[in-house]
């Protein structure tokens, strides 16, 4: 949390400088925006990588972090299927309540 709030802290100076500075619009504020998160991330590893208790779940991606993907991917897409489904149902009612009519 100390970590998102030194970030953000440093975020409307981003914004102004791109903004008031080079001048750059609304694309300044999504370069602002990125530098922030990409803040927020690096502290957040740095800080992770400083407790002792959770530095060996820190590692780059090998072969291991592939192991067992076929089944969450199983798994993945029939929960994204049902979602879809929902979805498409939600939005099927919303458009076909314009037919319907107040008045009998």
């Amino acid at each position: 949390m100390v970590s998102q709030c030194v970030a953000i802290a440093f975020h409307p100076l981003w914004c102004y400088i791109f903004l008031n500075y080079y001048d750059l619009g609304i694309t300044g504020i999504g370069i602002a925006g990125i530098i922030t998160d990409l803040s927020v991330f690096l502290y957040n590893v740095a800080y992770s990588y400083n407790l002792r208790a959770i530095r060996s779940a820190l590692f780059w991606p090998d072969s291991r972090c592939f192991e067992g993907v076929k089944e969450y991917l199983r798994l993945g897409l029939y929960s994204a299927f049902a979602l879809g489904l929902d979805c498409w149902a939600n939005a099927l009612a919303t458009f076909s309540a314009k037919y319907v009519s107040v008045e009998v």
